[in-house]
């Protein structure tokens, strides 16, 4: 086993250039603690305490990723420890340049590898100056579709920097869980952020403001000042802890993570539905409603092995209602250990690419083995 975490050091900052050199052990939150003194930040977010590393490795990408991308988009280069000829040695997968043309893209190559096929050893990451100004709206539907539709019309023309939805379920969680008293809780809530300058923020929240009219939306609640805003995301941060609370007893969370294109949204979370009501489970539902990733909160007494198995039955189900309408079985947690039968049904024939391009870098299968493939 290797642990990187003591591999936590800022090596480099460069606030001209917009980049920062790490260690992969340091988290996310680390290094934002590092950059918020300079007026910079780290804008993908992923759990608390996610190793840049780590999140490199399985492509994160979080609640920002609307704005931002996933982990890839936000890389510049890094640098890996791979074998060769009974030996280790150190590639480079690009410069510091923020573009180039030469040769293969060998850093996405490990972005999603999830360690197998090398040992991560530095990373260089993109930057962003601190926004001066926020904006967050909470607006609350009935019916999941309603929001989705909302979100699909405003798509492209509203520059959001997090939009996340909570169905009715996982509202109520995190409204017990938080002690918030002015949002329903039988109602779906979407929670929007817009960040820029001040005039980039009324301009956004003006536009917004004709999709309310055009969708007849009256329940609406925004949040100029930082403290309400930040009692709002951390209500949405903590919503495994919630749903945990609501459902009592010895409950455990199993997670489950699909990505589809946001036109399939409304219809693979209604057919997901159905499954859950079939397996009689305590699921909530929360989005990154923005770039079509969602994840039911499974909880179950994994004391209980009927429960177990109608939860494993149902986290499938999930995956494959992703997949019947073009989406991935994982947005953006990894394949790991519990997902490597899907690799296969998503991707094919390309599977003996992926094979090979293992078999290369790693002939004797040292590098996060038993990983990915099945």
């Amino acid at each position: 086993c290797l642990d990187l975490s003591k591999m936590n050091k800022v090596i480099e900052f460069n606030p001209i250039d917009r980049y920062v050199v790490v260690q992969p052990g340091i988290s996310y939150n680390e290094l934002n603690e590092f950059l918020a003194p300079h007026g910079f930040h780290f804008p993908v977010e992923a759990g608390w305490g996610a190793s840049i590393g780590g999140m490199m490795s399985t492509n994160a990408s979080g609640a920002g990723a609307t704005d931002v991308g996933s982990m890839i988009k936000n890389v510049i280069a890094c640098d890996v420890v791979v074998y060769e000829n009974n030996k280790a040695i150190k590639i480079q997968t690009g410069t510091k340049s923020p573009k180039s043309s030469a040769g293969y893209p060998l850093l996405m190559l490990f972005s999603g590898a999830e360690g197998t096929l090398g040992v991560i050893t530095k990373i260089c990451v993109k930057i962003r100056e601190n926004f001066t100004y926020h904006k967050t709206i909470c607006c609350q539907f009935d019916e999941i579709h309603q929001a989705v539709d909302f979100v699909v019309a405003m798509k492209g023309a509203v520059q959001f920097r997090r939009i996340e939805l909570l169905d009715k379920l996982q509202t109520k969680a995190c409204i017990t869980y938080s002690n918030v008293s002015y949002l329903s809780t039988n109602k779906n809530t979407l929670i929007i952020e817009l960040a820029g300058n001040e005039h980039f923020v009324s301009e956004e929240d003006e536009l917004i403001k004709k999709y309310f009219d055009k969708y007849f939306i009256d329940s609406i609640k925004i949040f100029d000042d930082k403290k309400s805003a930040e009692d709002i995301w951390m209500m949405r941060k903590n919503a495994c802890p919630a749903a945990i609370q609501l459902a009592g007893g010895n409950k455990k969370a199993m997670a489950t993570d699909v990505s589809v294109p946001l036109s399939k949204l409304d219809e693979c979370i209604r057919a997901c539905y159905q499954h859950k009501e079939k397996c009689g489970l305590h699921a909530p539902l929360v989005a990154h409603i923005g770039d079509g990733n969602f994840h039911f909160t499974i909880l179950v007494d994994t004391n209980d092995q009927m429960e177990l198995q109608r939860a494993q039955d149902f986290s499938k189900a999930v995956v494959e209602e992703a997949l019947r309408v073009g989406g991935t079985c994982t947005g953006e947690h990894g394949i790991g250990l519990g997902k490597k039968a899907y690799l296969e049904a998503e991707h094919g024939d390309s599977i003996f690419l992926m094979r090979k391009i293992k078999n290369t870098l790693d002939p004797l299968g040292i590098f996060n083995p038993g990983k990915i493939f099945l």
